[in-house]
């Protein structure tokens, strides 16, 4: 069904350093996807005009565990604008962020 739907999931590990890109989320973007190691990188994903509204919703998912939901311009490996969905949450241990994940369609 994710496939069908074209759903792709995503996440930062801030504990463990680490990123994960799903391969419905690779075949969005058009191959491998570069999500570097924080979330500035991941708003580089998506067009410059929007990168501040990804940010401005990241970091109140960071900062105040707010559900994560947006739209925007992805870009993507062969430069053409996809208007996707992002969907996301945050997840805590002693009041710390330690992992945001959700999906994109």
């Amino acid at each position: 069904i994710a496939v069908l739907a074209k759903i792709g999931g995503w996440e930062y590990d801030f504990v463990n350093q680490s990123t994960y890109g799903s391969s419905n989320f690779e075949e969005l973007y058009g191959g491998e996807i570069p999500l570097g190691n924080g979330i500035q990188d991941f708003a580089a994903l998506f067009c410059e005009e929007d990168q501040d509204n990804v940010l401005k919703n990241l970091n109140e998912a960071i900062t105040a565990g707010a559900q994560i939901d947006f739209e925007a311009r992805l870009v993507t490996k062969n430069n053409d604008l996809h208007w996707v969905r992002v969907i996301g949450k945050a997840e805590f241990a002693r009041s710390r962020c330690t992992r945001l994940y959700g999906s994109v369609q």
